[in-house]
C-alpha cells in the first residue's frame, strides 16, 4: 500500500505484472500459452456470443457460432497484422465473427428447411462495423473495470465510480468518505490510469480517451 498523503487515502492496486506484460494478443499467438488462451475465452467469449444474438440468432446457436470463432481465431491470429493502439484487432475480431456467422447459417441451411426464410432473412443482413465497435468498446471497458476494481481497495474505488460513472462532485465525495478532496482527484486518477493499462493489455486499443481524462485531474 502506497500512501498518497498523511490522511486516511488509500492507494492499492496489487503489484500485478499486468502493466508491463506482454500484451494478451501477442500472448495468444503461442498456442501452449493455456493461461492467455483462458483469459481470452473468459473476457471475449461473452462479447462474441452477445453480437451473434444481436445479429438474431437463438442462443444454443450463437453458442455453436462461438465455438467456430474460436476456432477461426486461433488458426489465423499468427497472421493478423499487430498495429496496437489502432483498433485493429477489434475490427478483425468483428470481421471473423460475422464471417462465421454467415458461414453457420449457410451450413444449417439445409438441414433446417422450415427455417430457410427466417435463415435467409438473417444471412441477408449487413455486418454493421458501428454496432460492433460499440459493443466492443462497452464491454472491453466493463471487463476492464472488474479486473481492476478486484484488485483496488473499496475506498480507492469508490472514489473513481462516485466522480466518473456517478458524476458526483468531488467535494461531496470527499465529505462524505471525510477525505480530503485531493485525495479523492488523486484516486481516481489512478484508477483511469490502471483502466488505461488494462484495456491496452485486453485489447490493445482504447475505446475511450482515457489518457486525457486520467490526466486532466482538477485540483482544489
Amino acid at each position: 500500500m502506497v500512501l498518497l498523503s498523511t490522511h486516511k487515502t488509500h492507494w492499492s492496486i496489487m503489484p500485478e505484472q499486468v502493466a508491463t506484460s506482454p500484451s494478451l494478443l501477442l500472448r495468444i499467438r503461442n498456442s501452449n500459452d493455456h493461461d492467455a488462451w483462458s483469459v481470452f475465452q473468459e473476457i471475449y467469449l461473452p462479447l462474441i456470443r452477445s453480437f451473434c444474438v444481436h445479429w438474431g440468432l437463438q442462443e444454443t446457436d450463437a453458442d455453436d457460432v462461438v465455438q467456430e470463432v474460436l476456432v477461426a481465431v486461433s488458426r489465423s491470429i499468427h497472421s493478423f497484422d499487430y498495429q496496437p493502439g489502432r483498433g485493429r484487432f477489434r475490427s478483425w475480431l468483428g470481421t471473423v465473427t460475422a464471417n462465421e456467422i454467415k458461414s453457420w447459417l449457410s451450413n444449417v441451411k439445409s438441414r433446417r428447411r422450415s427455417e430457410s426464410t427466417a435463415i435467409d432473412d438473417l444471412m441477408t443482413r449487413h455486418y454493421s462495423e458501428m454496432d460492433w465497435a460499440v459493443m466492443f468498446s462497452e464491454h472491453i471497458f466493463q471487463a476492464a473495470c472488474q479486473r481492476v476494481q478486484s484488485n483496488c481497495e473499496p475506498e480507492t474505488w469508490h472514489c473513481f465510480q462516485a466522480t466518473w460513472f456517478e458524476r458526483k462532485a468531488a467535494a461531496d465525495v470527499a465529505k462524505e468518505m471525510a477525505i480530503p478532496v485531493h485525495s479523492v482527484y488523486v484516486n481516481k486518477s489512478r484508477v483511469l490510469q490502471r483502466l488505461e493499462k488494462e484495456v491496452r493489455l485486453l485489447a490493445d486499443d482504447l475505446p475511450w480517451d482515457f489518457a486525457s481524462s486520467s490526466s486532466q485531474v482538477e485540483w482544489e
